[in-house]
């Protein structure tokens, strides 16, 4: 007979209330841009939460999560335990600002996601995110962002400009990324703006597709 694996450990399962609030309107979002049968790269999976919740939600092929920090892959590892079906893949450590993204070609990546990551991390990451979309990505793939962004003849939300600031207070490398600049930058690195979703409490969805 075979031998049953152990329950989750739920303690090791941390949880932080924006990605239970977001969870749901990122899901509409990504069911409605993602081709069946995708395979799904996350980048900056953090707790791990939306990895199970997006993986049994879109009923993709493989959901690859990853983090540059290795200390939260209990967490996500648990977090995958806890799936009922179609169960995210192992973890892999992934520093989007460097080039060796800890993938080959049979992990057949067509979709890229990071969620609430760049604004509060170096620039350096978004530009490795779009290269990495660039080498990763086959012709019509898609890159997804979601976060709160600035965008050039748009006025910015009060709170916007508040969470800007307190950002840049405590790193000057992070803060709130220019719609328009991303933008250009990956134009040069064969991906064209496809859609900006407006979603909850001023963020947006910001998908690119791979040209």
């Amino acid at each position: 007979m075979q031998k049953k694996s152990p329950p989750p450990e739920k303690f090791l399962c941390q949880t932080t209330p924006s990605a239970m609030r977001n969870a749901s309107p990122i899901l509409r979002v990504l069911k409605d841009i993602l081709p069946e049968k995708c395979s799904v790269l996350e980048i900056g999976s953090g707790t791990g939460q939306h990895s199970v919740i997006f993986s049994e939600g879109i009923n993709c092929l493989k959901w690859i999560p990853s983090d540059v920090d290795a200390s939260n892959f209990a967490s996500i590892t648990e977090w995958a335990r806890t799936a009922t079906n179609n169960t995210p893949a192992s973890p892999r450590l992934i520093d989007a600002s460097q080039p060796d993204w800890c993938l080959s070609a049979n992990d057949n990546i067509n979709v890229i996601v990071s969620i609430n990551v760049i604004h509060i991390s170096p620039w350096s990451v978004t530009k490795g995110i779009l290269k990495g979309a660039q080498r990763f990505l086959p012709k019509g793939g898609f890159l997804y962002f979601y976060g709160p962004f600035i965008q050039n003849n748009l006025s910015t939300a009060a709170g916007n400009i508040a969470f800007d600031k307190s950002l840049r207070e405590r790193n000057e490398d992070w803060g709130l990324r220019n719609i328009n600049e991303i933008e250009k930058l990956a134009n040069e690195h064969a991906l064209k703006l496809d859609k900006i979703v407006e979603m909850p409490s001023n963020n947006l969805s910001v998908i690119f597709t791979k040209t």
